[in-house]
């Protein structure tokens, strides 16, 4: 089997989250109304002989996959009591946690096919490469979270309603996205 990149393009709606159940938060008091968790899964690699010679290289059977892990992912009930566009708003901003993922894999994906170019006299050699795309990978994965971490006040979401994430350019090329802060009126 080609290597393959799964998931990319995925649309989540509020039917992949499990419901969870909590009040409300009261006037200005900052609660998260949903949580989004994914995976990349990266399989199938495995060394092959390139023939006439004593090299190897990387077959050509990686798949990388993006997936939405609805174990841990959430929704609070009260999201629901809130207007419509509230609840858009908040799905696009949990939208954009599993883009994050997707750019991600693609980058881990590209990387890996970038291996199969190259030839190994040993296969511990290969081994290193692979641990470091994955190493690089996780390291911006967890930058990923950690940037990501923000509260939401009730009514009033820090997200955009532009359309996401250019999957066309490596991550390392995409402007740094950060929340902006905005104040709210005092009555």
């Amino acid at each position: 089997m080609a290597s393959q990149l799964v998931n990319l393009m995925r649309v989540l709606s509020w039917n992949d989250y499990p419901r969870q159940s909590s009040p409300a938060p009261g006037p200005n008091e900052t609660k998260f109304g949903a949580l989004t968790a994914t995976m990349i899964k990266p399989s199938g690699w495995g060394v092959e002989p390139i023939p006439g010679t004593k090299l190897s290289r990387l077959r050509d059977s990686v798949t990388v996959t993006v997936e939405f892990v609805k174990e841990q992912s959430w929704v609070e009930d009260w999201v629901f009591t809130k207007p419509q566009g509230f609840q858009d708003d908040l799905l696009t901003h949990e939208q954009g946690h599993y883009k994050l993922a997707a750019l991600l894999a693609r980058d881990a994906f590209l990387a890996f096919m970038q291996l199969k170019s190259k030839q190994y006299a040993h296969s511990q050699d290969l081994q290193k490469d692979l641990n470091q795309i994955t190493s690089n990978i996780l390291s911006k994965a967890g930058r990923s979270i950690r940037s990501t971490r923000m509260k939401r006040k009730t009514g009033r979401l820090p997200t955009s309603r532009r359309s996401g994430a250019d999957l066309s350019r490596p991550l390392s090329q995409l402007p740094r996205i950060r929340p902006k802060r905005r104040r709210t009126e005092q009555r």
